[in-house]
């Protein structure tokens, strides 16, 4: 299998950052071979680990030379059968993995198998008990890499939040993409796009088309470490904590007085919700001014969920903005700080 550079030089900046050199045993599930130019030779010498000490004559270079000059300690390779002559045969879509692996590397690296695996989650559980206490797990995968690449084109949201509740330290989440030449049929070089996870999993992020785009990771197995294959995405945890912040509004529409009026800035899910309950308590007693939306569709259709909704320019200074979301809370609120300025408080629920 090819293993693009980017990856190699994903992991060595990340090693860089944690101050830690390659050592101990490394698998990687599947073979790789790594094709480059002399300019990419020149990069991955400035950024990659004794590879000054590599033959650029060759210019395909395979997994055992490569990580051998880095100075991993020991190499093997794991695969569904032996036709690239894997060190280890093993399908990764059943999580039993022979005794012999277990706790056994330091290291683990994906450099794009999991999406061609029919179980991810199998393919997730058997990393974790090949990987050590204390290891470190690397992965590329596709956000949007062609319809027929593998099984899956994976949400960012899928790895933050499968190793959020399985108590994996997070070292690092980046996204890169390459323009796809159609006239070449080939990728060109891959560039890193800065953006956060919060970001990452946020409604700015947007995919254009023309590019494919890879998630390069970095998790830590720790004692707290699990493989639950139960987690739910951030969207819906919000339904859980709805009685806790209708007692908020409820407290907050009561402290407030008639030069003071609150509202609820978002329109999804977790917003009808919290109006449903609120109708219980009879809404329309309480000083409520209705939705606060971004969208001019929203807007334009003045009502939702038997509210009114406005623009944010209807809000005076001494008026109250409750942000009902979890998953944009942050991107909302720093769509709206500003606000806070002319006196306006902002509550961020919890």
């Amino acid at each position: 299998m090819s293993f693009n550079l980017h990856s190699l030089i994903s992991i060595t900046n990340d090693m860089y950052t944690r101050n830690i050199r390659p050592y101990g045993n490394l698998l990687t599930l599947s073979r790789y071979y790594i094709s480059f130019n002399k300019e990419e030779f020149n990069i991955a010498c400035k950024k990659l680990y004794n590879f000054e000490k590599l033959n650029y004559s060759d210019m395909v270079l395979y997994d055992k030379v490569v990580f051998s000059a880095m100075g991993f300690d020991s190499y093997e390779s794991m695969d569904y059968s032996e036709f690239e002559g894997a060190d280890i045969v093993h399908d990764l879509s059943n999580p039993n993995v022979p005794e012999q692996y277990s706790d056994k590397y330091d290291f683990i690296i994906d450099g794009g198998t999991i999406e061609h695996i029919s179980n991810p989650i199998s393919a997730l559980q058997c990393v974790h008990k090949m990987l050590k206490i204390g290891g470190t797990f690397y992965f590329n995968q596709p956000i949007f890499y062609g319809v027929n690449h593998g099984f899956f084109n994976f949400s960012p949201q899928f790895f933050t939040e499968y190793y959020k509740s399985n108590k994996y330290i997070i070292n690092n989440m980046t996204i890169w993409c390459a323009e796809y030449d159609t006239e070449a049929k080939m990728t060109k070089t891959f560039k890193k796009i800065n953006t956060s996870i919060k970001d990452m999993c946020g409604d700015n992020f947007r995919i254009n088309t023309n590019y494919y785009y890879m998630m390069c990771g970095s998790v830590t197995k720790t004692n707290a470490s699990t493989c639950n294959s139960s987690f739910v995405q951030e969207n819906y945890k919000s339904a859980h904590k709805l009685e806790d912040n209708t007692k908020v509004i409820i407290e907050t529409l009561a402290r407030a007085n008639s030069e003071c009026r609150v509202f609820l800035y978002g329109t999804g899910y977790f917003s009808r919700s919290l109006i449903s309950i609120l109708n219980k308590e009879n809404i329309n007693k309480l000083n409520y001014g209705g939705i606060l939306s971004n969208s001019s569709e929203e807007i334009g259709r003045g009502f939702m969920y038997g509210v009114n909704v406005y623009d944010i320019s209807i809000v005076k200074p001494s008026d109250i903005i409750i942000i009902a979301s979890l998953v944009y809370r942050d991107i909302i609120y720093d769509r709206i700080k500003y606000l806070e300025n002319d006196g306006v408080k902002i509550i961020k629920l919890h």
